[in-house]
């Protein structure tokens, strides 16, 4: 270093020192600080306020004036947290309580501590009025937090009788007048507010809230709030107003585009997140809405409307639990929400539980003049529990005080028909569908009709749809549909194009032409049919699947079907089928790597699906992996705990690992989990008698009798439980209470056969007549009563029996068959007829075949006879006594060698074939 650079140096050196001080004189001290966030506040600039303050702070963190106006700031922009963190670190005694006690208070109402703030400051007195108006407009806010709106309304009073212009305090009376239904007033009121404030956010949004209130007032609404978030556009307010309208008027694209702009402005807000969910939600996106709501339940625990929204997702998802949990919650919040209530009314009905529905809305059907869709769930409650008279009184006062009620009128002419009075269940319907333009009237009355099987009726409603719907493809796919079943392919395939003349790219009305084909057998029409619609509309995964359908139906090569299914799930990445159908095929191929891959990258895109949990826990079982196989359906039980398929799987596991107690215990906890569970119920049942726990399996059926008085599954199990006892007696009498509330078939074949072991045959004869005049059309029992009397030789009987059968539905092959046997035994006429008719309704089943060719034999079609039994042979080429028939014809048509060597194969089978002596005897006679 030079002598020369010495100077430079120090002047450099003086340079950044000067620099530095400058530096500190520009940046503001906390006094100045504090004056600029102050003047902010005057300005409502709460953000940049509260920013200023902190700087401030952390300049000096002793100045207690800062502090007060940091945690006002964040009041100010609803961070009650933070501003009650800011107050509790301010020195005890330093600040007046006057001054402090109304800014906790409103720190505890920002934060939802309602009940806490009315508790601790409901008795204060103040006398500075400033004081004591802010802390009685928290107070009000609390107090209609609660629902109790007479109270918010004293303390808003209270508040403008200490400070008559204090401007929170007049908003909050015109809301209260509002929720007094004074509501012209308090938009008079409010509009009187906004001329002496025409710019200020929080009159415009209140007079959006107030124009909402008002029938047909959204778009006066909508117009108040695009108004305040002119004036600020990144307000969280003013979204939280203009979303909601949009979405619950299904605005989706306008909803859209505010959620997009929401999303700059305060992108990890819970309450961006919660219309996240909310949009995905009326998109149906479940899955999507589930993760966003989830999002929003981490930062908000005490929210209703939070919660009303995530048991909404989860009853769509099918989780009824997790709904019900949610729903409840909701509701415990606040429980003047209608709305929150009949979900959770909905929820506790789709799961079962119709006593805890009815719980759920008794405050409801309380009320002077009860809502309409409350009484309405009320009646399928009683439905659900078998009081089908009570809910026809419900749904017939709901009728008579709302007759424009589609979904009441809907609801009584289909519990109508549920109580036996189907002509005035279709009459009611009938005049709903002529009375409303509305068609959810004709689609009930088609579809009564379609499950009372009266197909010329179900066409004449149609058309009668068709006249609301005219240009919707919707009608035209029900009458190919109906069509289709009447046999009538012309029609139906006239019906199905002009579905698609009307909306071309709609598929149910293709599927209705591939079946046509495929009743055609013409699975290459159906195949071209097909390919055509994937080439128009490639992105429609339910074609491709019904494509891959097609072609498995022709034997397609298992690459070509991974193909299509791949093309399903490009074009569709959550759907089902196809996730599943690849699973299965790879499975299929013991391709366990392959298989649980697939059923993965599934999972990632359809969690907790049951269907795929289970292909994920058989897979682990397949690879030896059991505990991981338990865990996966542990998950799948945490998800769906009421779904026994869950349980028995998990048992099942247990089973086969050789745990003898475990699988009952796994059933046990499903049953305590979901008591209402039919299904659960009868797999421990079962599991307790294989126990030898008859009086446990007793208990749990007559828990089902009490959970399900209306249902006969808790008598079955009852009279199963004693069946398997051999006290027929008492089986007889539990399968008769059964049979009281349902004479379905099962019941009265248990009960009749109960009545046989136990000796009393009288009785069993007369339960036979009272049975049969009660359902004549029961097939089964009269399936049951005519294989009894075949077995027992009684051929007139039988023959009774069967032809009663085939007049309930002529196509029963084994009915026919049999029928062909007891004429044949009984030496009457016919027999042959019979045998053919069964043939030509299966004309590849080899029993069948085997009797059409032993009686062609007796009519002397040797040749014919031999014909068939060949046919029946290849058809089951193991069968032994098929192979004595073929011997028999063989020896009639005096082909003795070839008789000779089939009879010495039989001869060769030894004890496995029962009918040794007559083979040895046709032996020594050839």
């Amino acid at each position: 270093m030079t002598l020369m650079n010495l100077p430079r140096l120090r002047l450099l050196a003086a340079s950044l020192a000067t620099a530095g001080a400058l530096s500190a004189c520009l940046s503001p001290s906390s006094e100045e600080l504090m004056a600029r966030a102050k003047d902010q506040m005057r300005q409502g600039a709460w953000q940049t306020a509260a920013i200023d303050l902190k700087s401030a702070l952390q300049q000096d963190g002793s100045l207690i004036e800062a502090r007060v106006l940091l945690a006002t700031a964040l009041v100010e922009l609803g961070d009650g947290t933070g501003a009650w963190i800011e107050l509790e670190k301010l020195p005890e005694g330093q600040i007046p309580r006057e001054r402090l006690a109304p800014l906790q208070a409103r720190a505890m109402v920002a934060k939802g501590e309602m009940r806490q703030v009315i508790e601790r400051f409901g008795s204060a007195q103040f006398s500075d009025p400033q004081a004591a108006a802010s802390l009685e407009v928290s107070l009000a806010r609390a107090y209609f937090a609660l629902g109790d709106v007479a109270k918010g309304l004293t303390a808003t009073r209270k508040a403008l009788g200490h400070e008559p212009q204090r401007l929170e305090a007049r908003l909050l009376e015109a809301r209260a007048m509002a929720a007094t239904n004074e509501v012209d007033t308090a938009v008079s009121r409010a509009q009187a507010i906004l001329n002496e404030h025409p710019k200020n956010l929080k009159v415009l949004l209140l007079l959006g809230d107030l124009e909402a209130i008002r029938p047909q007032g959204s778009q006066a609404a909508m117009a108040h709030y695009l108004a305040a978030q002119a004036i600020a556009p990144t307000d969280l307010e003013s979204f939280s107003r203009i979303l909601p309208i949009q979405l619950k008027e299904r605005q989706l694209d306008k909803a859209k585009l505010q959620l997009e702009a929401m999303r700059k402005a305060a992108p990890t807000h819970p309450n961006t997140q919660y219309y996240v969910a909310w949009l995905a939600f009326e998109n149906k996106e479940y899955e999507a809405a589930a993760l966003a709501i989830e999002q929003v339940l981490k930062q908000v625990f005490d929210s209703a409307d939070v919660h009303q929204l995530a048991g909404l997702i989860d009853l769509q998802r099918k989780r009824h639990t997790r709904a019900t949990d949610h729903l409840r919650r909701a509701v415990n919040l606040s429980p003047q929400n209608q709305a929150a209530r009949l979900s959770l009314a909905q929820a506790l009905l789709q799961s079962g539980d119709a006593s805890g529905t009815l719980n759920a809305l008794q405050p409801l059907i309380n009320q002077q003049q009860p809502a309409a869709q409350a009484r309405l769930l009320a009646a399928q409650a009683h439905t659900q529990l078998g009081q089908g008279a009570q809910a026809e009184r419900i749904l017939l006062a709901l009728k008579a005080q709302e007759p424009d009620f589609a979904a009441g009128r809907v609801a009584l002419g289909i519990t109508l028909a549920q109580n036996s009075k189907t002509a005035q269940g279709l009459e009611e319907l009938r005049r709903l569908a002529a009375a409303e333009n509305d068609p959810q009237g004709d689609m009930a009355l088609i579809g009564l009709l379609n499950r009372l099987d009266r197909l010329e009726e179900a066409i004449q409603a149609v058309d009668a749809l068709e006249k609301k719907l005219s240009k919707d493809p919707l009608p035209q796919l029900l009458r190919g549909q109906f069509l289709t079943r009447k046999g009538d392919s012309a029609a139906a395939t006239q019906a199905f194009s002009k579905a698609l003349e009307r909306e071309s790219a709609y598929l149910p009305a293709v599927h209705g032409l591939v079946n046509l084909d495929l009743l055609a057998k013409k699975p290459a029409d159906a195949q071209a049919r097909l390919e055509k619609f994937t080439r128009e509309h490639p992105k429609s995964a339910a074609a491709w699947f019904s494509l891959l359908q097609v072609r498995q139906s022709q034997g397609a090569k298992i690459d070509e079907q991974k193909q299509l299914l791949n093309k399903a799930l490009s074009a569709e990445p959550q759907h089902l089928p196809a996730h599943l159908e690849l699973t299965k095929i790879l499975r299929e191929q013991k391709d366990n790597a392959g298989a649980m891959a697939a059923v993965k990258t599934a999972l990632s895109r359809l969690p907790e699906q049951p269907q795929l949990l289970e292909h994920l826990a058989l897979l682990h079982e397949d690879a030896g992996d059991f505990n991981q196989a338990a865990a996966v359906l542990n998950q799948w039980i945490g998800a769906f705990p009421k779904d026994a398929k869950a349980y028995a799987l998990l048992a099942g596991i247990q089973l086969r690992q050789g745990d003898k107690t475990a699988p009952l215990a796994t059933l046990r906890k499903g049953f305590e989990t979901s008591p209402e569970s039919i299904p659960i119920a009868k797999l421990l049942v079962s599991s307790e008698i294989t126990a030898g726990n008859r009086e446990r399996a007793r208990t749990v059926a007559q828990a089902v009798q009490r959970r399900h008085p209306a249902s006969p599954e808790g008598h079955l199990l009852e009279g199963d439980i004693a069946f398997q006892a051999k006290d027929y007696t008492k089986a007889a009498a539990a399968y008769r209470k059964g049979w009281e509330i349902d004479a379905g078939a099962g019941m009265a074949v248990r009960l009749h056969r109960s009545l046989l072991l136990a000796k009393r045959g009288v009785e069993a004869t007369t339960f036979e007549a009272t049975h049969q005049a009660r359902a004549p059309g029961d097939l089964y029992f009269q399936l049951y009563l005519a294989d009894l009397a075949f077995a027992e030789r009684r051929w007139d009987v039988a023959e009774t029996h069967y032809r009663r059968a085939l007049a309930i539905d002529p196509k029963r092959a084994g009915a026919q068959n049999n029928l062909a046997l007891a004429l044949d035994q009984a030496g009457k006429a016919g027999a042959l007829a019979a045998a053919e008719a069964a043939a030509s309704l299966e004309p590849e089943r080899a029993e069948i075949l085997d009797t059409l060719a032993t009686l062609l034999a007796k009519e002397g079609q040797i040749e014919r006879a031999i014909k068939t039994q060949e046919k029946a042979l290849r058809l089951a080429p193991g069968a032994a006594p098929h192979q004595l028939t073929h011997a028999k014809l063989l020896i009639q048509a005096k082909r003795g060698a070839e008789a000779r060597a089939v009879l010495q194969q039989l001869a060769g089978l030894g004890a496995r074939f029962p009918h040794q002596d007559e083979v040895a005897r046709l032996l020594r006679n050839l």
